[in-house]
């Protein structure tokens, strides 16, 4: 069954188990997946635009150009996951785990990322434009050519960087 053109509105999915499904292009925008593993996943280009993702599992998932604008993502979870191209502006992501991820020309423009995790992370050509990157580590992180211009980098740990 295919549900890439699939439109899902105003539903509640909460843990579900969605590890290694072929879901490019699917638009998820404001639904509520909390807690719910993705682990493997292909999501490419995806919508998730301010959906409920808290706690998610999106380990080693495709996420590449996927949309997660004004997403709810505290303490999800995206280590080795590839974020390249993707937008996560304004997004809640306190606490997420993106260790390591592929993160090569990802938005995190005016996204919460307190106490996140990046260690040993991509992230060249990022952009952290005005994000809060207060107690977030970003050690041994690639961040050539990112962007952090009006970040919060209140005890950032940028060690190895």
């Amino acid at each position: 069954m295919a549900l890439g053109s699939a439109v899902i509105e105003a539903a509640v999915f909460l843990k579900c188990n969605l590890d290694q499904v072929e879901l490019p292009g699917i638009s998820l925008a404001g639904i509520d997946l909390t807690h719910s593993k993705f682990q493997s996943a292909n999501l490419q280009g995806a919508d998730f635009s301010a959906a409920v993702l808290t706690g998610c599992n999106f380990g080693k998932a495709n996420l590449s150009g996927a949309s997660l604008r004004k997403a709810s993502a505290a303490t999800a979870f995206f280590g080795e996951t590839n974020l390249a191209g993707a937008d996560l502006s304004n997004a809640d992501l306190r606490g997420a785990g993106f260790a390591p991820a592929a993160l090569q020309g990802t938005r995190f423009d005016s996204a919460w990322l307190d106490a996140s995790r990046f260690v040993r992370a991509v992230a060249e050509q990022a952009s952290f434009v005005g994000a809060d990157l207060s107690y977030a580590n970003f050690s041994y992180c690639v961040l050539n050519h990112a962007i952090m211009t009006g970040a919060i980098t209140e005890k950032t740990n940028l060690h190895g960087v």
